[in-house]
């Protein structure tokens, strides 16, 4: 909930002079309940935020003349003002005693204005994003609590939202019907869906994007997905996890690269301590295989053939409290790493709906290797360190360091961090040094309402190696205020 985000964005090697800045605000209402007849009740949130953006920059970049096989040097000036408005709300209705309630249903709309696809919510997460005036459905599902009489069981149907505290399994919206259950000492869920449309309404017409399109890439694809855990003790979780998907598009589809059908299953484990000792350590471990074909779509959009995939991907992280008194210090180790494939297609396998994002309670950084980079988790074997410190009962500092390579390095780049940087001829993708300090100021009365500010200040640098050509070094800093009224 940002009131104030300036920042300056990566800057290539080649762009000299840029400044852009951001600027929104974002105000959320507490949590508003209203009892609209004996057995009905709509509990609500509201989220707005205002958004600018001032580009201003010199860029100068470099062309290679085919004919006379010299580099030319060119300087452009570019200027632009931009804006973004974006509202979202969440209306739950219910049964009175939303916590008791044996049913809900959720409504979580989307109205954003842009004058620009560049400018998108910096506080988001997934959805459409294109120029022009739009509402999106982002959620909308019916929910049975207390199935068969049982609290633990639930049943929900619509668009609903699947993530967790990383993102490498699921980590977006789809419509799809889940049984979920909590027994204490163990639950999980199954569910299967697809994605049918992006539930979006564009108030400008076909000219900036056509209502309910999804990219090719997103099309006609079925998925399941399941976990299942338990606690052996109190302070251990283990399970497994299930991901399948199923993409029946048609084929020799020159816009979708590929048609991945496969499965995907894996281990994980994540607790504090171990069996009662060694409280100030908690981890988290993730192993994985994942099995499947891709039918491979060439550049002309014939079908090439199909490929075998067979990869596996394993991330952990583990921390030690170094605490001292009521302040918490905390120093930690991720480490991740998936197999070495011998083609684009053949290694571990991303869907639409998986993601790099990590989001851990308390930890500012968003990226599973760092902010930097889109890490998408094929090809690719990353270390890194992060300490967390609280400076006083309202401030917190937090440091993070990373290196990323890559297994096989005759593979393009874009497959292993997007498409950002044009390919090198090493496997060091490169090191990513960032801090982050969070401080929450002192509540304050107004009207007969308190006021809540805080704000987070960071800073950082990727310095790229030899995978990248010519060995870029960028950096990036930024402000947010967050208030609660």
């Amino acid at each position: 909930m940002k009131l104030l985000f300036i920042g300056i964005k990566p800057m290539r090697a080649l762009l000299p002079s840029l400044v852009l800045m951001y600027m929104a605000v974002s105000i959320q209402s507490v949590n508003a309940s209203y009892v609209i007849s004996d057995s009905l009740e709509l509990d609500t949130v509201h989220k707005v935020i205002l958004q600018g953006s001032y580009l201003e920059a010199s860029t100068g970049r470099e062309e290679a003349s085919e004919e006379n096989n010299f580099q030319e040097n060119l300087t452009e000036e570019q200027e632009s003002l931009d804006h973004s408005f974006k509202y979202e709300g969440y209306y739950t209705f219910s049964s009175p005693q939303r916590e008791l309630s044996s049913w809900e249903v959720l409504l979580r709309p989307w109205v954003v204005s842009n004058s620009s696809n560049e400018l998108s919510d910096p506080f988001g997460q997934g959805g459409t994003s294109f120029e022009g005036e739009y509402l999106e459905m982002r959620e909308f599902y019916v929910r049975k609590n207390i199935l068969f009489g049982n609290p633990s069981y639930a049943l929900t149907l619509g668009r609903q939202q699947y993530s967790g505290d990383y993102g490498i399994w699921w980590d977006d919206s789809i419509e799809s019907v889940q049984f979920d259950w909590d027994n204490t000492s163990n639950g999980g869920f199954i569910a299967y869906g697809q994605r049918l449309h992006s539930y979006s309404y564009n108030f400008n017409g076909s000219d900036h994007g056509t209502t309910n399109d999804l990219i090719a890439d997103e099309l006609d694809i079925a998925y399941l997905m399941a976990e299942y855990w338990i606690k052996p003790y109190s302070d251990l979780r283990v399970g497994v996890r299930l991901f399948a998907q199923n993409d029946f598009s048609v084929a020799h589809d020159n816009s979708d690269s590929s048609d991945f059908t496969g499965t995907k299953i894996g281990f994980f484990a994540a607790g504090n301590g171990i069996n009662g000792q060694f409280k100030k350590l908690d981890y988290y471990a993730d192993v994985s295989m994942t099995r499947g074909t891709h039918e491979h779509i060439n550049s002309n959009g014939f079908l090439n053939g199909e490929v075998d995939s067979k990869g596996w991907a394993f991330l952990s992280d583990i921390g030690y409290q170094l605490s001292k008194g009521t302040k918490e210090r905390r120093i930690s180790v991720r480490w991740g790493m998936t197999d070495k494939p011998d083609n684009q297609f053949a290694g571990n396998y991303v869907a639409p709906i998986q993601s790099d994002r990590a989001t851990n309670v308390g930890t500012y950084s968003t990226g599973i290797s760092g902010t930097f980079l889109d890490n998408r988790f094929t090809n690719v074997v990353f270390a890194g360190v992060s300490f967390k410190a609280e400076v006083d009962d309202r401030s917190q500092l937090e440091f993070m360091v990373f290196d990323i390579r890559q297994r096989n390095s005759d593979l393009p780049l874009s497959a292993t961090i997007g498409d950002n940087y044009a390919d090198g001829d090493g496997k060091h993708i490169g090191k990513t040094f960032e801090v982050f300090y969070f401080n929450k100021m002192f509540p304050t009365a107004v009207n007969g309402n308190l006021l809540d500010a805080e704000y987070l200040v960071s800073a950082g640098f990727f310095n790229g190696g030899d995978a990248i050509v010519d060995k870029v070094f960028d950096f990036r800093f930024s402000v947010g205020i967050n208030l609660r009224y």
